[in-house]
Parts: C-alpha cells; sequence; structure tokens
C-alpha cells in the first residue's frame, strides 16, 4: 500500500510534465489500488476469522518429582503401606494368641480335670515364664492325644458297622431257616 501511494504521488508529480502519459498512469494506478483495497480487504477478514477460530493446542505433560500432586500420591502410598504392615502384624499376633488359646483348651481338655498339676504347668510356660520348647512339648503331646482319640472313635465306628452287617446277615439266615 505504502509504495502505491508513494507511487501515485511520484504520479501526481509527473503529471505537471506530461499530462496525457500522466493521465493513463492515474487510472491504471487508481485500477490498482482499488484492487488492492479489494484484495487487502479480503486478507484483512480471513486474518480475522483465522484470529477468532479457536487454535489447536499441543499439551505435553512432563513428570516433576518435586510437584505437589507426586509427593502428595507418594505420601499416600507410604502411608498406606505403613498401615497395611501394622494391620498384618496385629492381626498375626492376634491368630497366634489364639492358636495358643486354642492348644491350651485342647490341652486343658485332655487333663479334664481342674485342680490336676499339669493346668499350673501349662500356665507357668505358656504365659509367665514362657519357654517355646515346652510348648512345642506340650503341643506334640496334645496332637498325639487327639490322634488316639480319633484312632479310638474310628475303631469304634468300624466295630459298630461291622455288628450292622453280621445282625443283617443274620436276620437273612433266620429269614429263609422259617417255613
Amino acid at each position: 500500500r505504502d509504495a502505491i501511494v508513494v507511487f501515485a504521488d511520484l504520479i501526481k508529480v509527473e503529471l505537471g510534465k506530461n499530462e496525457q502519459r500522466s493521465k493513463f498512469l492515474v487510472d491504471a494506478v487508481k485500477q490498482m489500488r482499488q484492487g488492492n483495497d479489494v484484495f487487502s480487504k479480503t486478507l484483512q477478514d480471513k486474518l480475522e476469522v483465522m484470529n477468532k477460530s479457536p487454535q489447536k493446542k499441543v499439551v505435553t505433560h512432563r513428570f516433576e518429582p518435586t510437584s505437589k500432586n507426586v509427593l502428595l500420591f507418594i505420601g499416600g502410598l507410604v502411608l498406606s503401606l505403613v498401615i497395611s504392615i501394622w494391620g498384618n502384624l496385629t492381626q498375626w499376633r492376634d491368630y497366634q494368641d489364639w492358636e495358643e488359646a486354642d492348644l491350651k483348651y485342647r490341652a486343658l481338655k485332655m487333663v479334664l480335670s481342674t485342680d490336676d498339676p499339669n493346668i499350673h504347668y501349662i500356665e507357668k510356660y505358656f504365659s509367665i515364664c514362657r519357654d517355646e520348647n515346652v510348648i512345642n512339648n506340650v503341643r506334640n503331646r496334645v496332637a498325639a492325644y487327639e490322634d488316639s482319640v480319633r484312632h479310638h472313635y474310628k475303631m469304634i465306628e468300624m466295630a459298630t458297622y461291622k455288628d450292622s452287617l453280621t445282625n443283617c446277615k443274620l436276620l437273612e439266615i433266620e429269614g429263609k431257616n422259617m417255613p
């Protein structure tokens, strides 16, 4: 545009020198100016539309170990880990206590009498003066006692079954001998 304006000014100066030639040039310049104005107007309109339309932005994410969110996430993980370990240890201790209480109950069931000196023996070595060797010995004795009770019960079941079979066969034989 500026070049056309300068060119038009130069032509005006030349007008005075040669009017015929100048008139022809002035008309040509006016046509060029009008065409340039139309072109520049459409160009400006396109630029305005482009500025108003939303532009696509490229978003990149970076991992920064010092950011607030990362530190909060790591802190949460550590806290959940500590709570989980504490809960598991507490459950394990409770389970051990229940296991010992079960063993005491089974040992007392084996002894049966409440004034037996073995009851004091069990309390002494389980609670007061804890001794793992004595506890393992009691555990083995209780297991052997329970196995013998189980074996005795199976033998009684087997004898009962054999008696019932014998009785059935005797009834069959008696049923055949009857006229």
